[in-house]
Protein backbone atom coordinates (compact mmCIF):
# COMPACT_ATOMS: atom_id res chain seq x y z
CA UNK A 1 0.00 0.00 0.00
CA UNK A 2 1.45 3.63 -1.05
CA UNK A 3 1.13 5.86 1.89
CA UNK A 4 1.04 9.85 0.99
CA UNK A 5 2.59 12.60 3.40
CA UNK A 6 -0.06 15.26 4.79
CA UNK A 7 0.88 17.44 1.67
CA UNK A 8 0.16 14.53 -1.15
CA UNK A 9 -2.94 14.00 0.80
CA UNK A 10 -3.76 18.00 1.03
CA UNK A 11 -3.23 18.09 -3.09
CA UNK A 12 -4.72 15.46 -4.27
CA UNK A 13 -8.15 16.29 -2.00
CA UNK A 14 -8.13 19.51 -2.88
CA UNK A 15 -8.41 18.57 -6.64
CA UNK A 16 -11.43 16.03 -5.59
CA UNK A 17 -13.43 18.21 -2.84
CA UNK A 18 -12.17 21.71 -2.73
CA UNK A 19 -15.17 23.22 -1.58
CA UNK A 20 -15.29 20.57 1.46
CA UNK A 21 -14.69 22.04 5.00
CA UNK A 22 -11.41 20.67 6.32
CA UNK A 23 -10.86 22.35 9.73
CA UNK A 24 -13.37 23.99 12.04
CA UNK A 25 -13.12 24.76 14.78
CA UNK A 26 -16.65 25.61 16.08
CA UNK A 27 -16.80 29.19 14.61
CA UNK A 28 -14.74 29.46 11.75
CA UNK A 29 -13.81 27.15 9.10
CA UNK A 30 -11.95 26.08 6.01
CA UNK A 31 -12.10 24.88 2.84
CA UNK A 32 -9.61 22.41 1.87
CA UNK A 33 -9.48 24.97 -1.44
CA UNK A 34 -8.43 27.67 1.15
CA UNK A 35 -6.60 25.73 3.40
CA UNK A 36 -4.30 24.57 -0.24
CA UNK A 37 -3.78 28.13 -1.52
CA UNK A 38 -3.30 30.09 2.07
CA UNK A 39 -0.53 27.48 3.31
CA UNK A 40 1.46 28.00 -0.40
CA UNK A 41 1.50 31.33 0.00
CA UNK A 42 2.87 31.17 3.72
CA UNK A 43 5.43 28.64 2.58
CA UNK A 44 6.27 30.91 -0.51
CA UNK A 45 7.24 33.75 1.55
CA UNK A 46 8.79 32.09 4.25
CA UNK A 47 11.38 30.97 1.09
CA UNK A 48 11.34 34.29 0.20
CA UNK A 49 12.53 35.87 3.45
CA UNK A 50 15.56 33.33 3.45
CA UNK A 51 13.71 30.60 5.29
CA UNK A 52 14.06 27.52 2.80
CA UNK A 53 14.90 24.57 4.77
CA UNK A 54 15.54 26.19 8.19
CA UNK A 55 13.83 25.30 11.44
CA UNK A 56 10.68 27.70 12.20
CA UNK A 57 8.73 27.65 15.21
CA UNK A 58 4.73 27.17 14.54
CA UNK A 59 2.09 27.99 17.39
CA UNK A 60 0.00 25.36 17.30
CA UNK A 61 -3.65 26.68 18.83
CA UNK A 62 -6.85 24.99 17.80
CA UNK A 63 -7.62 27.50 15.49
CA UNK A 64 -8.36 27.10 11.36
CA UNK A 65 -5.15 29.28 10.90
CA UNK A 66 -3.05 27.67 12.60
CA UNK A 67 -3.65 24.26 9.96
CA UNK A 68 -2.44 26.85 6.86
CA UNK A 69 0.49 28.05 8.41
CA UNK A 70 1.75 24.29 9.77
CA UNK A 71 1.41 23.18 5.49
CA UNK A 72 3.15 26.14 4.97
CA UNK A 73 6.35 25.54 6.71
CA UNK A 74 5.96 22.02 5.11
CA UNK A 75 5.86 23.97 1.83
CA UNK A 76 9.27 25.71 2.36
CA UNK A 77 11.01 22.92 3.90
CA UNK A 78 11.04 23.84 7.16
CA UNK A 79 9.41 21.46 8.55
CA UNK A 80 9.86 17.18 8.43
CA UNK A 81 8.28 14.72 10.62
CA UNK A 82 10.74 11.75 11.23
CA UNK A 83 10.86 8.71 13.34
CA UNK A 84 13.04 8.08 15.99
CA UNK A 85 14.91 5.44 13.90
CA UNK A 86 16.11 7.82 11.39
CA UNK A 87 16.74 10.63 14.00
CA UNK A 88 19.18 8.24 15.63
CA UNK A 89 21.43 8.43 12.82
CA UNK A 90 22.34 11.83 13.93
CA UNK A 91 23.98 10.58 16.61
CA UNK A 92 26.05 7.82 14.99
CA UNK A 93 26.59 10.96 12.41
CA UNK A 94 28.54 13.42 15.47
CA UNK A 95 30.50 10.31 16.87
CA UNK A 96 32.10 8.73 13.97
CA UNK A 97 32.22 10.80 11.06
CA UNK A 98 34.13 14.06 9.80
CA UNK A 99 32.26 17.19 8.34
CA UNK A 100 34.32 17.21 5.00
CA UNK A 101 33.19 13.27 4.34
CA UNK A 102 31.49 12.15 1.03
CA UNK A 103 28.35 10.17 2.14
CA UNK A 104 25.86 7.53 0.24
CA UNK A 105 22.46 7.22 1.37
CA UNK A 106 22.04 4.20 -0.62
CA UNK A 107 18.03 3.90 -0.08
CA UNK A 108 17.01 7.50 0.99
CA UNK A 109 13.37 8.05 0.06
CA UNK A 110 11.84 9.76 1.27
CA UNK A 111 14.57 11.63 2.63
CA UNK A 112 14.67 11.72 5.86
CA UNK A 113 17.87 10.26 6.80
CA UNK A 114 19.23 12.54 3.95
CA UNK A 115 18.28 15.59 5.40
CA UNK A 116 20.20 14.72 8.38
CA UNK A 117 23.27 13.90 6.87
CA UNK A 118 23.17 16.42 4.24
CA UNK A 119 22.71 19.29 7.80
CA UNK A 120 25.51 17.51 8.96
CA UNK A 121 27.93 17.86 6.30
CA UNK A 122 26.77 21.65 6.03
CA UNK A 123 29.38 23.18 3.03
CA UNK A 124 32.35 21.03 3.61
CA UNK A 125 31.25 17.26 2.59
CA UNK A 126 28.80 15.82 -0.01
CA UNK A 127 26.09 13.61 0.01
CA UNK A 128 24.63 11.49 -2.86
CA UNK A 129 21.10 10.83 -1.52
CA UNK A 130 19.88 7.49 -3.90
CA UNK A 131 16.55 5.93 -4.48
CA UNK A 132 16.17 2.50 -6.80
CA UNK A 133 12.99 2.58 -7.13
CA UNK A 134 12.07 5.19 -9.41
CA UNK A 135 8.70 6.39 -8.45
CA UNK A 136 10.46 6.93 -4.74
CA UNK A 137 12.92 9.16 -6.40
CA UNK A 138 10.42 12.01 -7.53
CA UNK A 139 8.99 12.42 -3.09
CA UNK A 140 13.01 11.57 -2.40
CA UNK A 141 14.30 14.71 -4.75
CA UNK A 142 11.52 17.17 -3.36
CA UNK A 143 12.13 16.42 0.35
CA UNK A 144 15.61 17.73 -0.44
CA UNK A 145 15.37 20.38 -2.78
CA UNK A 146 12.60 21.85 0.28
CA UNK A 147 15.46 20.94 2.90
CA UNK A 148 17.59 23.48 0.78
CA UNK A 149 21.26 22.30 1.13
CA UNK A 150 23.16 22.75 -2.04
CA UNK A 151 25.54 20.05 -0.98
CA UNK A 152 23.68 16.84 -1.86
CA UNK A 153 22.98 14.97 -5.34
CA UNK A 154 20.02 12.61 -5.90
CA UNK A 155 20.64 9.79 -7.92
CA UNK A 156 18.29 6.50 -8.91
CA UNK A 157 20.62 3.73 -9.39
CA UNK A 158 21.20 0.54 -8.30
CA UNK A 159 24.32 0.03 -6.04
CA UNK A 160 26.51 -2.39 -8.42
CA UNK A 161 26.51 0.63 -9.94
CA UNK A 162 28.34 2.63 -6.95
CA UNK A 163 30.68 -0.23 -6.42
CA UNK A 164 31.75 -0.45 -10.36
CA UNK A 165 32.31 2.49 -11.04
CA UNK A 166 33.22 4.82 -7.79
CA UNK A 167 35.07 2.30 -5.80
CA UNK A 168 36.72 3.37 -2.49
CA UNK A 169 35.26 7.40 -3.22
CA UNK A 170 32.64 7.39 -0.27
CA UNK A 171 34.12 7.49 3.32
CA UNK A 172 30.23 6.40 4.75
CA UNK A 173 27.70 4.33 3.01
CA UNK A 174 24.35 4.39 4.95
CA UNK A 175 21.83 1.48 3.87
CA UNK A 176 18.42 1.07 5.84
CA UNK A 177 17.09 -2.08 3.76
CA UNK A 178 14.37 -0.92 2.27
CA UNK A 179 10.69 -2.75 3.44
CA UNK A 180 11.84 -3.67 7.10
CA UNK A 181 8.78 -1.84 8.15
CA UNK A 182 11.30 -1.22 11.52
CA UNK A 183 9.83 1.87 11.70
CA UNK A 184 6.13 0.88 12.79
CA UNK A 185 7.44 -1.19 15.50
CA UNK A 186 7.29 1.56 18.11
CA UNK A 187 3.48 2.25 16.79
CA UNK A 188 2.37 -1.31 15.66
CA UNK A 189 3.39 -3.66 18.16
CA UNK A 190 2.28 -6.62 15.24
CA UNK A 191 4.68 -5.06 12.79
CA UNK A 192 7.36 -6.47 14.78
CA UNK A 193 6.22 -10.34 14.14
CA UNK A 194 4.93 -9.25 10.26
CA UNK A 195 8.72 -8.69 10.50
CA UNK A 196 10.44 -11.16 12.36
CA UNK A 197 7.95 -14.29 11.67
CA UNK A 198 7.29 -13.96 15.55
CA UNK A 199 3.60 -15.34 16.39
Amino acid sequence: MHQTNVLEYLEKTVTRVPDKLAFSNGEEGLTFAEVYHDSRAIGSYLASKGYYGEPVVVFMRKHPTTLTAFFGTMYAGCYYVQEASSMFVGEVLNQYLKKDSIVLDLCAAPGGKSTLISQYLGEEGLLVSNEVVRQRVFILSENIQKWGNGNTVVTHNYAADFGNKLENLFDCILVDAPCSGEGMFRKEPSAVSRACGFN
